[in-house]
């Protein structure tokens, strides 16, 4: 029996196929997918050419640097993970020769975060942005203090809070052998205040980076801090009134300081941590990112080596 051709069936001399059809299917397939390789070729030639970095750019810094191409800019350079604290400050050396300009420079390079702390110009800031081991760029954002007062007589506290929350529980009953240091974050602590401390001060580091800054507690806010911790005067006892404690310096006196400068202060409680015995940290302090996502945040990935020191934020 002769069966009539079908319509869209292969023609006499092309070949068809099960799943791509006859000839012209084939041809117009083929050239549906030319036009989509093509389209996405064209996509990454204009990212490589647009305005839209590779790197994570805290928002609105991006388009201030363009504007500013001469202005300083405080930042911190992350690396691509997997990539090394050196990859990243590699990418702001080789930025700063290209495309030189003073007092622009690379400030520390950290230990708990994989990056580094810059100054630059708007342009070098542009430019840092499309390297290839740069994660993110953020604003070396201020720091501010959280709890009130701002002189060490704010220190002197009732007897009533730590009965509330049961820090007397250990008082008469823990080893001396278990009494962790703490380590608190802040504007120092004033070494004069035996009486609140004794001998218990083991050693005090500044990290403040900017502005004037005293030995001790210029601003009183870590001699409160390290009270409400650790203090021991009678009927005005801290948490834990036989902890030791050091003093990590981050804020200058007026209680100003850089999110760098934290970052600084956990590298040396990293290294530290040991020959120290610190299983406490303190930050009473306010530092934010705003925009900036958490895996893009240096402070939050400098914050998660602190297994097993308690951080307390």
């Amino acid at each position: 029996m002769r069966h009539g051709r079908a319509t869209g069936a292969t023609p006499p001399g092309q070949r068809g196929n099960a799943l791509w059809g006859g000839g012209k299917r084939v041809t117009i397939v083929l050239a549906a997918v030319a036009l989509l390789v093509v389209s996405m070729m064209a996509g990454r030639v204009a990212h490589a050419g647009s305005d839209r970095p590779d790197a994570f750019v805290t928002p609105g810094l991006l388009d201030e640097a363009k504007a500013n191409p001469r202005q300083l800019f405080d930042v911190i350079v992350s690396a691509q993970k997997g990539k090394r604290t050196a990859d990243a400050a590699a990418d702001v050396q080789n930025v700063q020769r290209e495309n030189p300009a003073a007092p622009s420079r690379l400030k520390r390079r950290f230990v708990t975060t994989q990056g580094v702390s810059a100054t630059l110009t708007g342009r070098q800031l542009v430019r840092l942005a499309d390297r290839r081991w740069v994660a993110s760029i953020t604003r070396d954002h201020p720091i501010t203090l959280t709890a009130a007062g701002s002189t060490a007589a704010g220190a002197y506290n009732t007897s009533v809070w730590p009965y509330a929350v049961g820090a007397n529980v250990n008082w008469s009953t823990a080893a001396p052998s278990s009494f962790p240091t703490i380590a608190i974050v802040d504007s120092g602590i004033e070494p004069s205040r035996t009486a609140d401390f004794g001998n218990r001060l083991l050693t005090q580091v500044s990290f403040v980076s900017t502005g004037q800054n005293a030995a001790g507690d210029g601003r009183g806010h870590g001699t409160l801090a390290a009270s409400i911790a650790a203090r021991q005067a009678d009927g005005y006892a801290g948490a834990e009134p036989r902890a030791n404690l050091v003093s990590l310096d981050v804020l200058d006196d007026s209680g100003a300081g850089y999110v760098s400068d934290l970052i600084a202060a956990c590298d040396w409680i990293l290294a530290n941590r040991q020959q120290y015995n610190i299983k406490v940290v303190n930050f009473s302090l306010n530092a934010g990112s705003p925009g900036t996502p958490f895996q893009y945040d240096p402070l939050n990935k400098a914050v998660e080596w602190s297994a097993p020191v308690l951080v307390d934020i």
